[in-house]
């Protein structure tokens, strides 16, 4: 297109991303003005390179970045320590591989429930800078039945997202409660699903060798876990309890 710098790829299968991230640095701190050719010669006179492209913002303007793809992890790290903080033109240019921008922004990112219905993102980055400069926030979505919203927030730095955590749900200035928690990424999340759930089965199977487990059977509708913990409290402590709806027939 005249006048503007395009790009087209295919699409890639999850992985090839994968593959392709490992291989992938930032090239930051460079001017309006650089020429892509020249950056990329000199990149390829330290190691092979598959692709490079510069990132623009929303409104077309330059951000001084470039992503690079190399032919190998080994290229790409050697690359990375040659280039950082190296002279290009009249400036000086940063290297860094891409998954330690990733493992640095998992540190200073939050995942956060119980957000209030009526609360914007800008009310959200509000209460979250009383733990420190926040670089970005979203509201993520509503939950009708809780008449909650969920949201990520990531923090300029690690202690603001270590002192989200440790007080946020007891600072004295959160009436709502908003819980902040360390942000996992689906796969971590589902096997930390995996792990609680093989840890209930083992628990559950260790109390019916010890013969801890009563079922029973013939309950209404109307009588809750809060009805058994009240029915059941003299007889020792309760450990859980799980309700079971068999065709309307209701077991605790």
């Amino acid at each position: 297109m005249k006048g503007s710098m395009i790009s087209v790829q295919p699409i890639k299968t999850k992985e090839e991303m994968i593959d392709e991230s490992s291989r992938t640095a930032f090239i930051s701190g460079l001017k309006d003005s650089f020429g892509l050719s020249i950056l990329q010669s000199h990149v390829a006179s330290i190691a092979s390179v598959d692709s490079m492209f510069p990132l623009f913002r929303m409104d077309g303007s330059f951000t001084g970045k470039v992503t690079v793809v190399f032919h190998t992890t080994a290229e790409r790290d050697m690359a990375v320590s040659e280039l950082n903080n190296t002279p290009f033109g009249t400036t000086t240019i940063t290297a860094e591989p891409y998954n330690s921008r990733y493992a640095d922004n998992q540190q200073r990112n939050c995942f956060v429930r119980s957000i209030p219905k009526s609360w914007k993102v800008e009310d959200f980055k509000a209460y979250c800078a009383r733990f420190g400069e926040v670089q970005s926030c979203i509201i993520r979505a509503y939950d009708a039945k809780e008449q909650l919203k969920t949201g990520c927030v990531c923090f300029v730095s690690k202690e603001a997202f270590t002192k989200a955590i440790e007080i946020g749900k007891d600072d004295p200035e959160n009436p709502d409660h908003l819980v902040f928690e360390a942000y996992l990424t689906p796969n971590e999340r589902k096997k930390i699903k995996k792990q609680n759930h093989m840890q209930k089965i083992h628990d559950y199977e260790q109390a019916c060798e010890e013969k801890r487990v009563v079922i029973v059977h013939g309950l209404g509708k109307t009588q809750t876990k809060e009805w058994m913990k009240e029915k059941l409290k003299d007889y020792g402590t309760i450990l859980s309890i799980h309700q079971v709806d068999d065709k309307n027939k209701h077991s605790l």
